[in-house]
Order: structure tokens, then sequence, then C-alpha cells
């Protein structure tokens, strides 16, 4: 499921996990008369990342892709095609935006508002991951947000002994 967080003065946004049918995504910005500045990915599995490639890079230049290393290292280490049976998707082509715990991000790369921190909430789903936090409205967004579960820990690089 992608998310999108947007200024409604500036109209600039940003796509958090962009997931299948990356043209759906990118016909939604430009309805809504939104600027892509950046692409956040929570982390690396298929069903997060698989239209990272075609949104990106629908532009020239290609929009930026924030990411916790650790889990793109997972995701280059453990291809979907190899995992989900022969599934193939676009692999997450780099990383323009380390993510790192504790840093904060704009909605443009050059902001000096910097107005989401980054948490890193690794263990159990996937190594690397991460969440962003907007202190101003008490929104978080991560897919590690899970009542009772850290959600699947099936996956190469999960940590099972957490569920």
């Amino acid at each position: 499921m992608s998310t999108f967080f947007y200024d409604e003065e500036s109209l600039d946004c940003v796509i958090i996990d962009p997931t299948f049918l990356p043209r759906v995504q990118l016909d939604f910005i430009k309805q809504r008369g939104w600027t892509l500045r950046q692409i956040w990915l929570t982390h690396g599995h298929f069903d997060h990342a698989a239209g990272t490639k075609g949104v990106s890079e629908a532009f020239d230049p290609p929009v930026p892709i924030a990411m916790g290393l650790e889990s793109l290292n997972g995701a280059k280490a453990h291809p979907s095609s190899a995992i989900y049976g022969g599934v193939k998707v676009d692999e997450i082509p780099r990383v323009d935006i380390p993510l790192s715990h504790g840093m904060w991000l704009g909605l443009r790369t050059d902001a000096e508002k910097k107005v989401v921190e980054v948490r890193d909430v690794s263990g159990g789903h996937n190594p690397g991951s991460m969440m962003f936090i907007v202190p101003s409205c008490r929104l978080r967004w991560s897919v590690m947000l899970y009542q009772g579960s850290i959600g699947r820990t099936d996956f190469p690089g999960s940590e099972h002994a957490l569920a």
C-alpha cells in the first residue's frame, strides 16, 4: 500500500513504499497537481518497493530514493524473483538518501524545514526497516506498527525469535 505525504501550500509530495502499478501512482500525483520530490521506503520487500524504479525513473533526473542501507543490502542479497516463486518485479535501483535512526527529512532534499523524523525499527520483520514520524500531526508510518505482532518473519533476514 503506497502512502503520500504532501504540503498543502507548496504541493510538494513524497511517496512512501511505491508498490505495484507505478503508472497509477504517478497519475494520482498528477491529478492532484502535486510535485513528487522523493521516494521513502520503509524496507525492501517487493510488496513495498516494486514500483520504486518505475516511479523514480519516470522523471529526468530520477526522483531521489531514501532507504535504510541494511534493508537495501538484504533486498539485493535476496532478490524478490528468487524468493517469491519466480515473480519478476523491478528491484530497487539505488539509494540516494541513506536513512538512519534519528535523522530528519523535509519534503524536498534541500528543504531547510525538516518535518519528519526517521526511526530505525529493525528486528523481526526486516533488518533496516524505518518508521517515519511527523510530530506536528502525530502521524506515524511504518510497516512495523502491528498490534501484538511484528509481521511475517519467514523472510530471509527476519528474526523469527522476536515473533
